[in-house]
């Protein structure tokens, strides 16, 4: 009888090593957290875009003091960044959803501190950024889709502004430009806000600096997005099917309305849930966007879609596309890129 407790005892112990071995860090604060549990029309309950609430949890490391500067390095099996600092502590933001990740610290004279250590990052979307200067940041992958694939990340990010409106008054800062080009590395800015009335500022270059390519697609306000910018489709489109543009940031002027139709289109279009395109929607909220967001406006492009022919949303999406203009070839290209072959 005895033994059997003892095996019982031993039974427990391995039992719970495992379960906090395989245990991963959730990238979102509690309050992003409690609402990303809840049903998606919750989301006015937690945030109602008045305050700036939309940056991820970053996970935090700290070591005993040695001789400084230290070195920082992490990796995993598809980043790999060093670091620097004089402080005992760091944190590590923008990780990847769903990722296994290594980590050590050096001191000024090669002294490993942390040796190889790990974690695993949780795969519950949205993968939030945090980029200094600008709200409302994250990439519109990490999404799974009802075939059971899961929308590639690190390709296509969704963001408020990075200069002010109708001026070239950059908001995005230093760390914030550093952040943009060498962590996320983007190729192409999207900028989707008017000319005609200088809402963009006037821009013909990008404000986060000459490695990013500016194009501007600007898009009409004041009614149905969806319905008021059906002819900038097959340009958005052109671009998308172009893997030299990528990755590729694309935003209005808070990134929610011309934003959130925009991507209501590409990963509805990819096969991500109506619940999870609603949460994505509503999850503006959690920016500083000054005004509360219902999920109004996406019932009304869910409905206006029952017009197009297709079993699913993502079948009447493509059909919507193709009758206004958009190449097949242009729709099965984004596809390839944003989800892989068949075989991936």
């Amino acid at each position: 009888m005895a033994m059997k407790k003892i095996v019982f005892s031993l039974f427990i112990v391995v039992l719970l090593v495992s379960c906090a071995t395989n245990s991963s860090f959730d990238l979102h604060t509690s309050l992003q957290e409690e609402y990303l549990n809840s049903p998606y029309d919750t989301a006015t309950l937690y945030a109602k875009g008045v305050e700036e609430n939309s940056k991820p949890q970053s996970f935090d490391i700290s070591w005993k003091e040695s001789v400084g500067p230290y070195v920082v390095h992490l990796s995993s099996s598809r980043e790999d960044f060093t670091y620097k600092t004089d402080n005992t502590y760091f944190s590590f933001d923008n990780l990847l959803l769903g990722e296994k990740y290594y980590y050590s610290v050096f001191d000024k004279n090669g002294k490993e501190i942390i040796k190889n250590k790990e974690f695993k990052t949780s795969f519950h979307a949205p993968r939030l950024i945090n980029v200094q200067g600008v709200t409302n940041v994250r990439d519109i992958g990490g999404w799974m889709t009802e075939s059971g694939k899961r929308v590639k990340q690190g390709l296509i990010y969704r963001s408020g502004r990075f200069n002010e409106n109708n001026s070239k008054e950059p908001l995005i800062t230093e760390e914030g430009k550093n952040i943009v080009i060498n962590k996320l590395k983007i190729k192409t800015e999207l900028d989707l806000r008017k000319i005609s009335d200088g809402e963009n500022g006037g821009l013909e270059k990008s404000v986060i600096g000459d490695e990013v390519k500016y194009i501007s697609l600007p898009m009409k306000t004041g009614g149905n997005y969806l319905i008021l910018n059906v002819d900038t489709l097959p340009r958005l489109f052109e671009i998308l099917k172009d893997e030299d543009n990528y990755p590729i940031v694309y935003h209005c002027s808070i990134g929610t309305d011309r934003t959130g139709m925009v991507t209501f289109i590409l990963n509805g279009l990819l096969g991500v849930s109506v619940d999870d395109l609603y949460r994505d929607y509503l999850f503006s909220n959690f920016g500083y966007i000054t005004a509360l967001r219902t999920k109004n406006a996406i019932k009304d492009y869910v409905l206006y879609m029952n017009r197009f022919k297709g079993n699913t949303l993502s079948e009447r999406i493509e059909s919507f596309l193709i009758e206004n203009g958009v190449e097949e070839n242009s729709i099965n290209s984004f596809k390839t890129i944003m989800l892989g072959g068949k075989n991936e």
